[in-house]
């Protein structure tokens, strides 16, 4: 079987809601409620921080060595996403491929990135997501990449465009790299649970008061959501 390590893509530089990933819900910065999240969810080689070398990352930089202990590679480039996910996939040298969560994507459901990670390890896959086919939230979304296909897009894609959107590249390249889709048995794709704008803000400050003392779990996210703003909510 193989390993996987976790990743969590952030920056600070966010033009709509500058510094998201160190915003405090219920006492905590976002991005430890990732990781947490990512902790309940399957036994990761390593957790790894990918960032960049722009000065504004340094509070969350310092807050991951030094508060939440998890390793941190700095890209030289903002928009090479090819080379920042490779060389972090470097950094754990113990796994197989990594499983990546963004962290504009501060709701993270155990069990989604479980039954991601469980069936990148028990196959063969190049790229698992739940984002092949739109079934689940917008902002549940994670991609479980193996090392082999991270390499060859690091060292093959030239443009600038297929480098910084290098997963969307691996997910619509199908006859090169072996993909599997994880569907959810209901039909959430038109949800958005995203944060790109102090509006929704507002709101995930309602869902983590709400589920605060309770594990992220996604259909209780929607009824939650449903009972308090209708069936045609927007966030």
């Amino acid at each position: 079987m193989r390993k996987v390590a976790a990743v969590i893509q952030a920056r600070m530089g966010s033009t709509r809601v500058p510094g998201k990933v160190m915003i405090n819900l219920n006492g905590k910065p976002i991005i430890q409620h990732i990781l947490e999240g990512l902790k309940k969810s399957y036994a990761f080689t390593d957790y790894i921080l990918a960032t960049t070398k722009d000065p504004r990352n340094d509070e969350m930089v310092d807050f991951a060595k030094n508060i939440l202990k998890i390793k941190v590679y700095r890209e030289e480039a903002e928009d090479d996403i090819a080379a920042r996910l490779f060389n972090s996939s470097l950094e754990s040298n113990q796994s197989d491929g990594i499983v990546k969560v963004n962290a504009d994507c501060p709701i993270v459901d155990p069990k989604v990135i479980n039954k991601i990670a469980n069936t990148f390890v028990t196959s063969e896959a190049d790229y698992v997501s739940n984002k092949i086919e739109w079934t689940y939230p917008k902002g549940l979304s994670c991609e479980a990449l193996s090392n082999s296909s991270l390499k060859w897009c690091h060292e093959n894609l030239n443009s600038n465009h297929d480098r910084e959107l290098v997963c969307d590249y691996i997910k619509n390249n199908s006859s090169q790299f072996f993909q599997l889709a994880i569907n959810s048995e209901d039909s959430l794709g038109h949800r958005n649970w995203m944060l790109d704008t102090p509006e929704e803000l507002d709101i995930l400050k309602v869902v983590f008061d709400e589920f605060h003392d309770k594990e992220f779990e996604y259909q209780s996210i929607e009824s939650f959501l449903v009972q308090k703003y209708g069936v045609n909510y927007e966030w």
